[in-house]
């Protein structure tokens, strides 16, 4: 049996750590963006705990060998999509500026237009890549 097919069922897989990371990402943003001195490092820190699960997966995808590269770059894209987001400057005091605050209201809604809890397979996670891409193009 090939990884792609283990990986069907995401409980069992780096698949799901990824998912909950993907859904739990827009609502921590949502959630914490008007706390007074700790809205930074509530956020910054959910943002790269995310993408250190989406590295992770693409790592383990591509030493095992079932990752496609079209499939990696895609997953990579949305990487990067999520590494554009405002996080914790060296000098700050602990709140995001207002511009930066509209921008990851922008991506927590994109990321909020899937409901990552429920994908299942590889394939579904893939589609959910793709419509993120497209909305954030918008």
């Amino acid at each position: 049996m090939d990884y792609r097919s283990k990986i069907k069922t995401v409980n069992e897989t780096p698949l799901s750590s990824v998912s909950s990371r993907l859904d739990s990402l827009s609502k921590i943003i949502l959630n914490n963006l008007d706390i007074e001195l700790a809205s930074e490092i509530i956020i910054s820190h959910e943002i790269d705990n995310t993408l250190t699960r989406i590295g992770s997966f693409i790592l383990i995808g591509e030493d095992s060998g079932w990752l496609s590269d079209k499939d990696k770059s895609e997953i990579w894209t949305l990487y990067k999509f999520i590494d554009s987001a405002p996080r914790k400057r060296e000098i700050s005091d602990g709140n995001f500026s207002e511009i930066e605050k509209a921008e990851l209201i922008e991506i927590a809604k994109i990321l909020n237009e899937i409901n990552w809890s429920n994908i299942n397979e590889f394939n579904e996670f893939l589609n959910a890549t793709h419509e993120i891409l497209d909305n954030s193009e918008k």
